[in-house]
């Protein structure tokens, strides 16, 4: 009975947290995780475009680079600016 309530406290946890920590804009997501700075076990929902994910060096995690869900309609102005920052960056290395 003990694991049945132990369930079923962590799915209501889960849900809870799925409602309160929804975010479909990026400054929205960033000030979230600056101010809070959650743990391991913190569920985030975000409703965004995904533009790119890679696997950072030494496997010591991942850069996903989320666009605002609402840029989606002009996602290639998006795309494109978002192309001309990531030549910055390679030339700033």
């Amino acid at each position: 009975m003990q694991l049945i309530d132990n369930l079923r406290s962590a799915v209501l946890q889960q849900r809870e947290d799925e409602v309160s920590n929804f975010f479909s804009d990026v400054s929205d997501l960033r000030e979230f995780i600056s101010a809070r700075e959650p743990g391991a076990g913190v569920n985030i929902t975000v409703k965004m475009c995904c533009y790119n994910v890679e696997r950072l060096s030494a496997d010591n995690g991942s850069r996903i680079t989320l666009v605002s869900s609402s840029a989606y309609g002009t996602f290639e102005e998006v795309q494109e600016a978002l192309n001309g920052l990531n030549l910055v960056d390679l030339q700033l290395r």
